[in-house]
């Protein structure tokens, strides 16, 4: 070989170690960014199991708020009727009525009494 050969030689094989070098830096930052992509395909699973957990339990929201409305109306109704304020005041009627039957009665039994002492003690 001739030194201008050699020369040539040298030269190539610098150009190809810079090249194998450049080469080897873009595969490892092939590598690295192979990582960063598993990583955020990792997050995007994570956030799509997060929104599944959010999206059921906005749906179980909506159920139980429409269940509370049904109870608030049934317990709105409850408190208007006025069959338990009717059932109360009749209670309370009756009771008294059988107040006033029970005085009437012992005041007739009471003079009843007196009336029969007075009439043993008139014969006697």
């Amino acid at each position: 070989f001739s030194e201008r050969q050699l020369s040539e030689v040298e030269k190539s094989e610098v150009v190809v170690a810079f090249r194998a070098k450049e080469i080897e830096k873009v595969a490892n930052s092939m590598v690295q960014l192979n990582g960063v992509f598993k990583e955020l395909a990792s997050l995007v699973i994570d956030a799509g199991t997060v929104l599944d957990r959010i999206d059921y339990n906005l749906e179980r929201v909506a159920e139980h708020t429409s269940s509370a409305v049904v109870e608030l109306d049934e317990a709105e109704r409850a408190v208007r009727s006025k069959r338990p304020l009717v059932c109360i005041a009749g209670l309370v009627v009756m009771l008294l009525l059988q107040f006033f039957y029970l005085m009437w009665h012992w005041g007739a039994l009471s003079s009843g009494e007196d009336e029969k002492t007075s009439n043993t003690t008139a014969f006697v």
